[in-house]
Parts: structure tokens; sequence; C-alpha cells
């Protein structure tokens, strides 16, 4: 007798010609998927209306490009990106949106003091060309999205920025980033969220409180250990839950 195998057909994804997506199999077959692309397709995902991304172009986004961006734009898309971070920050923290920052070194305004300040359910995406449609199509590798505390002489870490990122609240995801340099030093204030040279996370409630970071480096960050067990190099968390995916800690001292 003769066996007969019979191997499940491949599935693939496209944009037809109608610019609605469809699935493809081996066999050449074709078929809808359960929704259409109301402003077309692109590769195998929907293009939303400027502003939104997912499946159901139901999550909002603000774009940022500290090269091409323009604060005076109101980030919907990578044309209209903003230029500074903590614009693109605080639009999205105003409007739900997540931020999606494309590849370059972004610090912090207000010299040592200043700090880029994320809220409550922020989500801040690196890693883009500017150009994508999705985090899922970032190459953070090639784009590399620097939040830089060096912000003096370059031979020198006491004029560095004392805190690179300050946390608040609950629900946050960093992803796709590489934090450095930032210097927790004796001169540094002690002020609430400022706790650590990289990442300081305080929660603001008395329930437990999340912070995820993915996809990030977190290097060569410092403290002194001026204020005690309320100074961290790299990360300092308090009162919270710190969920590290795919993370490079490394040379923080």
């Amino acid at each position: 007798s003769t066996a007969v195998v019979l191997a499940a057909p491949v599935m693939s994804i496209t944009c037809d010609a109608g610019s609605n997506l469809v699935w493809e199999d081996s066999c050449g077959n074709l078929g809808e998927l359960y929704r259409d692309c109301p402003f077309g397709c692109q590769g195998d995902l929907c293009v939303c209306d400027p502003g939104f991304t997912g499946e159901a172009c139901d999550r909002c986004v603000v774009h940022v490009n500290g090269t091409t961006g323009d604060d005076g734009l109101d980030g919907t898309t990578w044309a209209l990106a903003t230029l500074t971070l903590q614009v693109g920050i605080d639009e999205g923290n105003a409007r739900g949106c997540e931020s999606w920052v494309a590849a370059g070194t972004y610090t912090p305004e207000g010299g040592r003091e200043g700090t880029f300040a994320v809220y409550a359910g922020n989500q801040l995406y690196g890693g883009f060309a500017g150009t994508e449609l999705s985090p899922l199509l970032r190459d953070i590798a090639a784009n590399p999205t620097v939040l830089e505390g060096e912000i003096g002489d370059p031979g020198l870490i006491t004029d560095n920025v004392c805190t690179l990122v300050a946390v608040y609240g609950t629900g946050a995801v960093i992803d796709g980033f590489t934090i450095q340099h930032g210097n927790r030093a004796d001169d540094c204030s002690y002020s609430l969220g400022k706790s650590a040279g990289g990442v300081s996370f305080t929660p603001q409630g008395y329930t437990p409180e999340t912070l995820t970071i993915r996809n990030t480096t977190l290097r060569e960050n410092h403290s002194t250990g001026a204020h005690g067990m309320w100074d961290a190099a790299a990360l300092y968390v308090e009162q919270g839950s710190l969920q590290l995916d795919n993370c490079i800690v490394e040379n923080n001292t």
C-alpha cells in the first residue's frame, strides 16, 4: 500500500489590489479576513486613521522624532511628529495614547535636574526608523533610541543629569530604549520620584503598582548613595512591582 501524507496549507496575510487584508494559502486559495481595512493596508497591517494603530484601529499614537519633528504639530503621524520627547509623552498622557519615538538621542530639558516624567498608564516605545505602522515592525538594534544623561563635559560625570526617567503611578511601559549616563550625585536635589540615575519608579497610591521595562538597556548610570537607601544607579523602585523583559543592565555603579 502507498502512504498518503496530507500537509496543512501554509497561510499568509497580504494586501490585495483593493487595499484590504486577505489570507492566502499555499494552494492559492484567497479569502477576506473578518474585517476590512477602512483606510487601506500596507504589507500585512491595516492602515488606520491618522493617530491610531492596532488591528481594530482603536489605539491612539503620538509620534516623536527628535530630528525632523516640530512641537507645534500634533504627533498623529510620523510626518506630523513632535520634536521633544516630553512633549510627546505629555500629549500621549493627555489623550490616552502610546508614544512612539524615532531613533536618536534625547536629553531632558531643565539641565541636571531635568527628567523625563512618565505617568500612570503611559506606554513609550522606542526603536523606530520613523515609517513604521506598528511596534512589531521595529528594528530596535538598527534604530537606537537613547535617553542620554551626558549634557556637559563628556569627560566629567559630575555634570550629568541627576535622574533620566521618573515614573509616577502604575501601568507604565518603557520599551525599546537605551538609558545611559544618569548620575545621582551628592548635590542632586532629593525630591519625590527622583531616586536613581536611570529610572526611578515611585507609586502614587497604596495599592500594588507596576512598571514594565522591555527591550531596554540601562548602562553606565551612577549613584554616590548620598541619600542612602533612597538612591540607586540604574533603577529605583519604591513599594511597587517591576517587570524586566529582555533587558540589559550593565556597568552601573
